[in-house]
């Protein structure tokens, strides 16, 4: 144990140092910058905005103390991920302990998670997921080493910071069906009960988050054998060059099959398999049978615990296959962590840039128009001490914010009409998801004059014009 102890803190180390690496380099995208907005409310309009958002309210009162010490850069707004990402390497480890995975295939877990391309952008992204995953690992090692104090604990902190926490909880429970002792279990169980109860003042609204934002685009309708779907982009992410995806698809989905039977064979970390494939499955069950709440990012717990099972597949095999597995994952992780600070395209958009294009030129007297709600979350962080109004109504086909949430973030909304007259910064972002009327008052405002800057993506289009109204 002695020789154990350093080699983890290594790779704790190595976790911490790559999640702070560029951290505050790219720019916000929309739900970073959302977060940001919350943050920055009064707590009991911040509550009011997050009850008509998707997610329970904990993370954001997290970062509302953090911001309140550290400020609102790119930076700061990431620093707890970072902080969480890099702790969940660690509870990686002792939860492969505490399930009977060899020393050295918990090592070898904690340095994948340490490594994921995809765990590495979740930790240096300004949303809950890497908390989601610290609570998770910290309750299934309260039920593994039979202290109920923090299976309890940690599931409610973790009901109360992401909606999916309740299948997770549910699948750590039944983890004991794998077990013979039958106190233990029953203790679990009784215990998944007091998490549940003291779940149950959220769950009206998690019912009417889910019932209002069941369209969002964010959610997907898993096809058959939905469950595998998180293996690419979960684990190697989709930063990874397209000509290699499809090799790191094949090589992630082999990686898992393998370590499953390995596992099974040698009879280590048996009872992961439920979190890690269970959860999963739950989640596309519900999604058909009731409507779509699966969310991949929301499976970066289960894709965590995933790293174990490799582990055992990369150090419990024969030499050779060993070495084989071993060379392929190398390879495959190495490409998507060059692609993550790398990545193809740009990562990104740069919103910070962009938005550099109206400072440079403002002028007293200015206003800017934002025609978009993700105009006006993403350019409202980087000039959010300029004068602006977003256009009335303002909304898209997946209803990406509720009229609640709008009201509550506190939004100045004006018709272009009852805008001042002189110049307007008119700013706009046109997606496949843009009503037509938004569409068509844009083509009307912008006819025949040239944007002073614009870009086409694939999916949308953004641009800024400097119009001169002469008339309010």
């Amino acid at each position: 144990m002695v020789s154990v102890i350093p080699a983890i803190w290594l790779i704790v180390g190595l976790a911490f140092v790559l999640r702070i690496v560029n951290l505050g380099a790219e720019s916000l995208w929309y739900d970073e910058a959302f977060t940001a907005w919350i943050v920055k409310l009064p707590p009991s309009q911040a509550m009011s905005a997050i009850a008509g958002d998707v997610h329970p309210p904990l993370y954001y009162f997290v970062m509302q103390l953090f911001t309140g010490v550290f400020g609102y850069s790119e930076f700061a707004l990431r620093l707890p991920s970072a902080l969480f990402g890099t702790l969940s390497v660690f509870l990686l480890w002792k939860v492969g302990q505490a399930a009977g995975v060899s020393e050295r295939a918990a090592l070898v877990g904690a340095l994948l998670l340490a490594l994921m391309p995809a765990h590495l952008y979740y930790s240096q992204d300004a949303r809950m997921y890497p908390l989601l995953t610290c609570l998770i690992l910290l309750s299934f090692w309260g039920v593994l080493t039979k202290r109920p104090t923090f299976f309890v604990l940690a599931g409610i902190v973790a009901l109360y910071t992401h909606n999916l926490a309740w299948f997770y909880v549910g699948g750590i429970a039944l983890t004991w069906l794998w077990r013979r002792d039958q106190e233990a279990a029953e203790q679990v169980l009784s215990a998944a009960g007091g998490i549940v109860l003291a779940g149950l003042p959220w769950l009206g609204v998690l019912v009417t988050q889910a019932g209002e934002l069941k369209d969002g685009f964010w959610l997907q309708q898993p096809m058959l054998g939905g469950i595998f779907a998180p293996i690419m982009s979960m684990t190697m992410g989709w930063r990874i060059p397209n000509g290699l995806h499809p090799t790191a698809y094949i090589v992630a989905c082999t990686a898992t099959i393998l370590s499953v039977w390995v596992a099974w064979r040698r009879r280590q970390g048996v009872g992961l398999l439920v979190v890690v494939f269970g959860v999963p499955a739950g989640i596309a069950v519900v999604s058909y049978l009731w409507q779509p709440v699966y969310l991949l990012r929301g499976l970066l717990p289960a894709t965590s615990l995933l790293m174990l099972l490799w582990g055992i597949l990369l150090t419990e095999t024969n030499r050779a296959d060993r070495r084989v597995a071993r060379l392929l994952v190398g390879l495959c992780i190495a490409v998507g962590v060059v692609a993550h600070y790398f990545p193809q395209g740009g990562g990104r958009d740069p919103m910070r840039q962009w938005a550099g294009i109206v400072r440079a030129a403002w002028q007293p007297g200015d206003t800017i128009y934002y025609t978009s709600i993700s105009a006006t979350v993403l350019m409202g962080y980087y000039l959010d001490d300029l004068p602006y109004a977003m256009r009335p109504h303002t909304s898209d086909l997946n209803q990406s914010l509720t009229e609640e949430t709008k009201a509550a973030m506190g939004f100045t909304i004006k018709a272009w009409e009852d805008l001042p007259a002189g110049r307007v910064w008119l700013v706009y972002g046109i997606n496949a998801m843009s009503r037509a009327d938004e569409i068509a008052f844009v083509g009307e405002i912008t006819a025949g004059k040239t944007p002073v800057f614009s870009v086409n993506k694939r999916f949308s289009e953004i641009a800024i014009y400097l119009i001169e109204r002469t008339e309010k």
